[in-house]
């Protein structure tokens, strides 16, 4: 993988990051893409869209609160943004939160 060959502490900017996620994203390489999600938001945690694309990916990893969660602190960051009523519309088809999950 290319991020193997970043020296570790050093700062990759949070485009090519998000970029990266979402070539493993569109492979249906979910793990991938969340790995590098969780780095960007690791360095950048006012990174509103890696929430959405996080939460997506988790989706996919059948992590129902966890997606939840991400895609409302991408709402909550970036009420307004271009994907924000697609967010809504995922949200509204979550079932319920987990007993004793965070809301």
């Amino acid at each position: 993988e290319l991020l193997a060959r970043v020296p570790a502490g050093e700062e990759v900017p949070s485009v090519i990051l998000l970029r990266l996620a979402k070539e493993h994203y569109d492979n249906d390489e979910m793990d991938q893409a969340k790995k590098l999600l969780d780095r960007t938001l690791s360095d950048n945690p006012e990174e509103a869209i890696a929430y959405y694309m996080r939460g997506l990916a988790e989706l996919n990893l059948n992590e129902v609160d966890n997606a939840r969660a991400d895609i409302e602190r991408f709402l909550e960051l970036a009420p307004e943004h271009s994907q924000a009523a697609a967010a809504r519309d995922v949200l509204s088809y979550l079932p319920p939160p987990a007993e004793g999950a965070e809301q």
